[in-house]
């Protein structure tokens, strides 16, 4: 018998007010699962992301504000 045939065994001889118990908890493990894989996946893009970073050389942060500026002013949006 597997794990989940004796779980279904025990829950067809339990009273439905801990069967809500147990659902609940199981419920609360699924989505606490699920927020580490998250965690987890974020991380590893971050990681990647740092390491691409580091591979770029650092430009001139005044430079791209100029030109982000002129673009800005050239369509209208800015003053």
């Amino acid at each position: 018998m597997t794990i989940k045939e004796k779980l279904i065994n025990e829950l067809e001889q339990t009273p439905e007010l801990i069967i809500k118990e147990v659902l609940d908890f199981l419920q609360f493990l699924k989505s606490k699962q699920n927020k580490e894989t998250r965690v987890s996946s974020a991380r590893s893009v971050l990681k990647e992301l740092v390491i691409i970073g580091q591979r770029q050389t650092l430009c001139d942060v005044v430079q791209v504000c100029r030109e982000s500026r002129d673009e800005l002013q050239e369509r209208g949006l800015s003053e």
